[in-house]
This record gives C-alpha cells, structure tokens and sequence, in this order.
C-alpha cells in the first residue's frame, strides 16, 4: 500500500523559501565597539600613506561606517594630545602608535624620544629600533638628555633648511629620501616627542616646561613633533595645548573638561581602549600586537613578540639619546 506524503501548510513552504534565499535584511545597527583589534588587521586594513598611522576603528553610525581610524602626521594635525582619565588607555594608545609607526616606516625616517611619566608602558618599547630612548622619573639627566637631543635636531635643522634654501618640510622629506642630495646625510626624519604623564613632567621638571612648548611650537614646521598624554586637560596650558592639533580624548573624570564635545560622557567606563576622536565619532583604539588576538590580555608578551618581529625586519635603528659618562 502506498502511503501519500502529508500535505504542507502553505506557511511551512513560504517560510522554508524565506529561510534559503541568499539576501539577508538590513541591519539597522552594526555591531557595539566592544573588543580592540589587533594592530596587525588595522594596518593590513588601513589605507597606507606617508606618515599615516592606523591606530583603532571608528564608528560614523550616518555612514553606517566602521572602518580603520588612523592620524596623519604629515601636516598641521602632527601634533597629538591625549587626553583622559586614568586605566582608560593613554599609554596603550601611545604603544599602538607607536608600533603603527614602527610596521609601516622605517627607522631612519620616523624615530621616537620617549619619556615615561605614566605606568611605564613605554618602557617596552625602549629596543624598537624606531626608538632613541625611554626616560623615566628616575633618571632625570636622561630627561633632560632626551629634549635636549630633540632641540638639537630642531636647531640643526632649521640651519640645514637655511643653508639648502628649503621651503617647506614636504620638500625637506623629499630631498632626504635622493641619497644624492646633500640633506641625505642627516640621520634623523621625523622626530617624535612623546611624554607620556603631563602633570608628571610639569611638577618633577618645571624647568623643561618652556622648552616642551618651543618644540611644539615651532617643531612641525621642521618634522619634529610632539605628543602629550594629560589626565585632565587644565593640565595643559593653553601655550602648550593650542600647538597639539589632534586631540584625541579618552573618558574623563569631569566631562566638563572636554576639548571635543560633552557627549564624551557616553563613554563606558570600564572599557579601556574607548575613546572619542576629533570628529567627534566613538573610537575603539587598537592593542599593540601582531597576533591576532582581539584583547588587551598579556599585552607584554605580545609587544616583545611584535618588537621581535619588527626588529628582524630592519638593520638600521634610530639615534641613541647621548648620555652624558658617569664619573
């Protein structure tokens, strides 16, 4: 005997041909800003250019839009202040860049002069070959050696530029990279001025105060740079901080202290790494590493992994910060 197959409801056979079609709806809301990506995806994602640095993702919601956030330091935006609460990322953001830098230029055209003031971060990255030296609060003549080391190149260069008749860093950048041009001898490209703890600097250094803000004052014009991480942003004056071009800010503690825009209060609070960009767009800062791994968990180990794998890669290394002989 044969047996008929049971008829199926018309609603079984619509909703089995919607459940196989290839299009899917549209979704209103992409995903929340949750965990950081590795540097590794940013930069393989990022739109490489000169003296660009792939650093986070960031959200435009009108766009519907998350994509690779970088800066561009080539310009009047070369200067950086970070701004934000304590534990809410600045060192880290700092160390991204850092090795953002270090995975898409060489040492001899963008080299680093640290001092670290904060949780001691920089630290790690004292044998990146981008790197001429990491001070810290116990070493205060090698504080000292290092802005003195940055002046240096500042005053250098602006002679160079003099007596080479060069009209603008762009064209300064070019006439380095023409191993026949005689400005090809300079060992230094883009130099980078990182403080890392502003409060820090100020109370344990005053006498350095004024020479932060000639640099940062002057120092683009010649490819030298600085960046500052500030827990508040009345930390900064407005001598120093009018100079910082791209701000860059993290939760604060008042949201009334904000450069950017108060719906930074909008930041979680316990999700290091958010942060708020100039455009005003919510950020989700990357971890320094070359793995993979989407997570800020043993970032050391990943680091000296990640210097390793830089390091094998280049030959050169930037200046060393002179230290004067102990007698």
């Amino acid at each position: 005997m044969t047996v008929e197959p049971k008829a199926r409801a018309l609603s079984e056979v619509v909703l089995d041909q919607l459940s196989t079609t290839e299009s899917r709806a549209y979704k209103m809301w992409l995903p929340p800003l949750k965990d950081p990506t590795p540097l590794n995806e940013l930069v393989e994602r990022d739109d490489r250019q000169p003296l660009r640095f792939a650093l986070g993702i960031m959200d435009e919601p009108r766009r519907h839009l998350q994509g690779v956030w970088g800066v561009d330091v080539s310009g009047a935006g070369g200067n950086i202040a970070i701004g934000g609460a304590p534990q809410t990322g600045k060192s880290t953001l700092l160390q991204t860049m850092m090795l953002s830098a270090a995975a898409t230029h060489t040492p001899r055209q963008v080299q680093f002069y640290c001092i670290d003031l904060g949780g001691g971060g920089l630290i790690y990255l004292d044998n990146l070959p981008h790197v001429g030296g990491v001070a810290t609060r116990s070493e205060p003549d090698r504080v000292m050696r290092v802005i003195a080391e940055v002046q240096a190149v500042l005053r250098q260069r602006e002679a160079t530029f003099k007596e080479h008749r060069v009209g603008s860093i762009a064209m300064y950048r070019q006439l380095r990279a023409d191993p026949n041009q005689p400005v090809a001898a300079d060992p230094f490209g883009d130099v980078f001025l990182v403080i890392d703890g502003w409060p820090a600097f100020v109370s344990e250094f005053p006498d350095l105060e004024t020479p932060v803000q000639e640099l940062a004052s002057q120092g683009l014009s010649f490819g030298v740079h600085t960046v500052i991480t500030t827990p508040r942003w009345t930390e900064l004056k407005s001598r120093v901080r009018d100079y910082l071009g791209t701000k860059i800010e993290f939760r604060l503690g008042d949201v009334n202290d904000t450069q950017i825009d108060r719906a930074t209060r909008d930041i979680p609070a316990n999700r290091p790494g958010r942060a708020m960009s100039v455009e005003k767009h919510h950020l989700m800062i990357g971890v320094p590493r070359f793995d993979g791994v989407h997570s800020a968990n043993d970032l050391v180990e990943a680091i000296t992994a990640a210097l390793n794998q830089v390091a094998a890669q280049h030959i050169d290394r930037a200046p060393r910060v002179r230290v004067l002989p102990e007698r």
